[in-house]
């Protein structure tokens, strides 16, 4: 079960498996080891997330405020 764990993590990293059993039993077979280098990230998530009151957010979004 941990080979098949360890295989499966790296093929969520893997781009366009069109197979995903057949790619875990063949990473088995041979072995495939994680990618090495810079794993791409995007940025779109990467700001700073705002805070908010979410009992006032709420009373807008309903519009108990008016």
């Amino acid at each position: 079960m941990k080979i098949i764990k360890e295989k499966y993590e790296i093929a969520k990293v893997t781009p366009n498996i069109n197979n995903i059993v057949g790619w875990v039993i063949d990473a088995i077979k041979r072995d495939y080891q994680p990618p090495k280098g810079n794993i791409k990230r995007g940025s779109f998530n990467d700001y700073e997330q705002r805070s908010y009151d979410f009992d006032e957010l709420e009373k807008k979004l309903l519009g108990w405020d008016k």
